[in-house]
């Protein structure tokens, strides 16, 4: 039998990071599982100073990123870093081209950047209970740029679903 070779042209064209804060095992899950099919390139669990949960487990993450992938026809896994603490993702983060860190209380909403030109961007979710003030200052003083997925307060992994794929895509 022959078999044939053909060119997986389904992976978006950018390469987004996605630093979220440890949120429960479940909801982490989930957030790989979705993140993994909407785009994304790659995650970094962070522990920001309202975490909670210290800990993961990277072996069932990396296994649920895994069968994502090949459910919606990927041809890559993502990335599955080793998980850093808050100051330590944004010194990480400063190789992308753009960061956005996602808050509530900001008017810029991330859509607006859709259609800039860039090949990589991270994105900062916080934990449930979100962000602390200073965390806020410590990202805008590495040059994120702070943004809002409009004015209802989501869930950590809803929102970072959501993200992943506002800049994982273009508007056509």
């Amino acid at each position: 039998r022959k078999q044939e070779v053909h060119e997986n042209t389904s992976e978006p064209d950018r390469h987004i990071t996605l630093y979220a804060s440890i949120i429960k095992a479940d909801h982490f899950e989930l957030l790989a599982q979705k993140c993994t099919e909407v785009g994304l390139f790659q995650i970094v669990p962070v522990i920001s100073h309202r975490t909670i949960k210290l800990g993961l487990r990277e072996t069932r993450i990396f296994k649920i990123m895994q069968e994502a992938a090949e459910q919606s026809g990927r041809a890559r896994v993502p990335n599955l870093l080793d998980i850093m603490r808050f100051d330590e993702a944004l010194e990480h983060a400063q190789k992308n081209e753009k960061n956005f860190f996602l808050d509530i209380g900001v008017s810029a909403h991330l859509q607006s950047f859709q259609n800039d030109s860039f090949q990589s961007a991270g994105i900062f979710i916080g934990p449930e209970g979100g962000f602390e003030a200073r965390e806020q200052k410590q990202a805008l003083d590495a040059g994120c740029i702070l943004s809002n997925l409009g004015p209802l307060v989501l869930r950590a992994e809803t929102a970072a679903i959501i993200a992943s794929y506002i800049l994982s895509t273009k508007k056509l």
